[in-house]
């Protein structure tokens, strides 16, 4: 009997010790918690701080650290430069269907399985029914440009493109970002940039503007449905999807995001770069060009200019040649 008290005392003495153990450890991760927490605090404080003399700060940050973006898979299955026509879904989409966001995400989700053509039909909805609002353009007065007003106007500048686009993909699952950076003007389409528009560098034609980045089968891509719509009050059987999931590399030439994580890179370059780099379109990319020379947006000549090509098949030399933009 007094060998099972003894041992009945040992085991509530352990059960205790160990009880005060686990007490102790909470008290631990709760300090550790509270220390976080505080950090966080003062985190945001000074975030708030910085956000007042840059507004898209706070923003970036934010997508930044829920979405941790990273380059895409080089095994992407998009075929980018045989993508020539509209979605034979939003060409033939019954107008029913349209009576709101949700409805014609789902319409579209349920006609078309491909996840990459789920998104090639939402960025050919958008580009096919907004048309791009010139009196905002020219006025620099701008409606409002949520989801919604645009779904109901048909009209936006780049944030309600932008908007739109999220709002569809994310009603069926798809997650998308809005992304906010600057853009080399000389490279926008036509009458797509204003001079009442805020320009971040008058000296290298850069303005600010919005786009999209959306997740398909894990792998991040970029997406610009203002860019793409060339028809805005034209000709609606014109298409284009030059900034529809293009490689990074493309993007990068005239689509500077203001955080470096949304360039998608492995190697993302710096400001300086982007403002000294060549003026190339997406076209030039899919033709399989190289620059030989020159390799900076400005170059002084003495008499003739000369600029050199490399293709797949040959090397083309121009001389008293400027580099245009092919429309």
């Amino acid at each position: 009997m007094p060998q099972n008290l003894e041992r009945d005392f040992r085991k509530a003495v352990l059960k205790l010790k160990h009880k005060k153990r686990n007490v102790l450890t909470r008290k631990i991760h709760s300090f550790f918690r509270a220390i976080i927490r505080y950090w966080l605090v003062f985190l945001l404080i000074l975030l708030t701080t910085i956000n007042g003399i840059n507004p898209r700060f706070m923003k970036d940050f934010a997508l930044r650290v829920r979405y941790a973006p990273s380059p895409p898979s080089s095994a992407s299955p998009w075929a980018w430069k045989n993508n020539q026509t509209t979605h034979p879904i939003v060409a033939n989409i019954p107008p029913d269907t349209e009576s709101n966001i949700k409805s014609v995400a789902e319409y579209i989700k349920t006609q078309e399985p491909d996840p990459y053509l789920q998104v090639k039909a939402l960025h050919d909805y958008v580009i096919k029914r907004v048309s791009y609002d010139f009196n905002a353009l020219g006025t620099g007065i701008q409606p409002s440009q949520d989801a919604q007003s645009v779904f109901s106007t048909r009209k936006a500048v780049c944030g309600g493109y932008a908007n739109l686009f999220m709002a569809l993909a994310q009603a069926i699952g798809i997650k998308s970002v809005v992304i906010q950076g600057d853009i080399r003007q000389d490279l926008a389409p036509p009458n797509s940039v204003s001079t009442n528009m805020n320009q971040v560098n008058p000296s290298k034609n850069l303005t600010l503007h919005a786009w999209n980045a959306v997740k398909v089968e894990d792998n991040w891509q970029l997406v610009d449905t203002t860019w793409d719509d060339i028809n805005s009050n034209q000709d609606l059987s014109l298409y284009n999807s030059d900034y529809l999931m293009p490689p990074p590399e493309v993007m990068i030439i005239d689509h500077l995001p203001d955080s470096a994580d949304w360039q998608l890179l492995r190697h993302p370059i710096t400001r300086d770069y982007f403002e000294e780099q060549l003026m190339l379109s997406p076209r030039f990319f899919t033709e399989n060009l190289q620059v030989i020379s020159p390799v900076k947006y400005k170059t002084s000549i003495q008499s003739n200019a000369l600029i050199q090509l490399k293709s797949t098949f040959k090397l083309f030399r121009y001389n008293h040649c400027a580099f245009l933009r092919n429309r």
